[in-house]
């Protein structure tokens, strides 16, 4: 199992033409979705943003207002209200979550068996099962599964 612990497009766009042959990046770039509208997914849009080789092209949340809003405000295209849909998206090959930590093992396995790699916030899950469910979804799949922690409240060194 690769575990993914800093954001490398390389590597995504290597395991998804292993995985995928016929995966097409558009203009050479990761296309990423983003799972969540709140604090924490406006920090994963604006890393994203900072790293050459990813687009974000699509959100999803379950608020209707809140997806829009949140794609209107940032130039993404598609939104969606469930998250299911985005994971639909051909073109999506990457999903990183900001979603309330009950939800992180159903929607990591979803998105594994949709084919795409996965970037989750902490904690991974609320238990040991859960992180062994999402661990072994992602290697069946043969998609890379991330863990982020963010550093938002730590002081300037």
């Amino acid at each position: 199992m690769r575990m993914w612990l800093g954001l490398s497009c390389g590597s995504i766009r290597q395991a998804s033409k292993i995985q995928n042959p016929k995966s097409n990046f558009e203009n050479g770039a990761v296309q990423v979705g983003l799972i969540g509208s709140g604090f924490v997914t406006s920090i994963h849009y604006e890393a994203m943003r900072a790293v050459n080789g990813a687009r974000v092209v699509a959100v999803a949340s379950p608020t209707a207002d809140h997806a829009e809003r949140f794609a209107a405000g940032r130039g993404i295209v598609k939104h969606f209200t469930d998250y299911r849909s985005l994971l639909d998206l051909e073109e999506v090959d990457l999903v990183v979550l900001g979603i309330p930590n009950d939800l992180h093992c159903e929607v990591v396995c979803r998105a594994a068996e949709a084919g795409k790699h996965v970037v989750v916030e902490k904690p991974m899950a609320l238990n040991l099962a859960d992180c062994d469910r999402m661990i072994a979804a992602c290697e069946r799949a043969g998609v890379i599964l991330g863990y982020a922690g963010n550093c938002v409240s730590r002081p300037s060194m």
